[in-house]
């Protein structure tokens, strides 16, 4: 809702992209320039267009990742429309203060931290560390309201736009690449805020999943 919008085919994005008065919201295949591992992932990525030679060159306003690379589009699509929420905030944010762009941006958004605390927050099982994979283990170290529940309860909640409930959206190589990334974001359901945002690398001690480590930083957030 910050500007007008349509949908463009890909042929027509090709040349509607030279107006660097338009902006541009689509997906793109990402990997790090430093990354031996080699690993890709999708971005949602918006840029604005301008005079470039490929997609590649356009200027990013922001990016999220939403999966690992090759993983089927059910794994993330239910989530586009709360990703789109927060990119239109976001951009609001990082007009009014220029600042934070010089910054990893989405460090900022860990000041919401301790808020989560006063919400439900909503976990996929298999997305949780082994060693907490319950509701009695993750209590022991985030005494707070706190599901596990499967990936169409999460659907529901985005759906219904519920506003007291806060889901985790990880993003890793589902096994298939040790030393890639996972990232971690709580997003709101109803809002799209971000309340947590971090990434580790797969070791033999951290798992492609949302660690104790994550649930302890945000039980002492702010204390």
């Amino acid at each position: 809702n910050i500007t007008d919008y349509e949908f463009l085919s890909f042929e027509e994005f090709e040349e509607k992209s030279r107006d660097p008065d338009a902006s541009f919201l689509y997906q793109a295949a990402v990997s790090f320039e430093k990354d031996r591992t080699r690993a890709r992932y999708t971005f949602l990525c918006l840029s604005m267009g301008g005079d470039v030679i490929s997609l590649d060159d356009l200027k990013d306003l922001a990016n999220i990742p939403l999966s690992y690379y090759g993983l089927d589009a059910d794994h993330y699509a239910y989530k586009l429309g709360v990703m789109v929420r927060f990119l239109q905030d976001h951009i609001r944010l990082i007009t009014k203060h220029p600042e934070f762009v010089t910054q990893n941006v989405y460090r900022h958004y860990n000041e919401n931290m301790a808020d989560v605390r006063g919400k439900t927050l909503y976990l996929v099982k298999d997305e949780v560390e082994s060693s907490i994979a319950s509701e009695v283990m993750i209590r022991q170290i985030y005494p707070y309201h706190v599901r596990l529940v499967d990936r169409e309860k999460i659907k529901e909640l985005i759906m219904s736009g519920d506003e007291d409930a806060v889901i985790l959206h990880k993003v890793g190589p589902e096994g298939k690449n040790l030393n890639a990334r996972v990232y971690k974001i709580l997003i709101g359901a109803a809002d799209g805020k971000f309340y947590y945002y971090s990434f580790h690398k797969v070791t033999n001690k951290k798992p492609d999943a949302f660690l104790a480590d994550d649930l302890k930083k945000i039980t002492r957030a702010g204390q």
